[in-house]
């Protein structure tokens, strides 16, 4: 995976770490919300999706992009929209996963 594509899923999740603070003044108090800015999870998702070649995002045995993401809208449901480009990448082999360490014995 080269360097863009692994900052980009960094900045996807790191955008469901930061929280948005806004105070508003409601009858004589003082209201605080916090929640996770949506729309830069919206921006990072769309970024994503722009540094995926288009060799990736071809239908074939392996993986159909516009089957796995044409019933969903971005703006509506920027998660399941991300969850399937995980799914495309790991599905064309561009993410690798570490197996878990264990402290048990090998029974090899």
């Amino acid at each position: 995976m080269n360097v863009f594509l692994h900052q980009a899923l960094l900045n996807v999740v790191n955008s469901l770490s930061s929280l948005e603070v806004t105070t508003r003044s409601a009858q004589g108090l003082m209201i605080s919300e916090v929640r996770v800015p949506v729309d830069r999870l919206i921006w990072n998702v769309r970024i994503l999706d722009a540094l995926l070649i288009d060799e990736w995002k071809i239908g074939d045995k392996v993986a159909d992009y516009e089957a796995m993401v044409k019933d969903i809208n971005i703006e509506d449901e920027p998660d399941r929209y991300f969850h399937q480009l995980v799914q495309l990448l790991q599905k064309r082999r561009m993410l690798r996963f570490k197996p878990p360490r264990s402290l048990a014995p090998s029974h090899d």
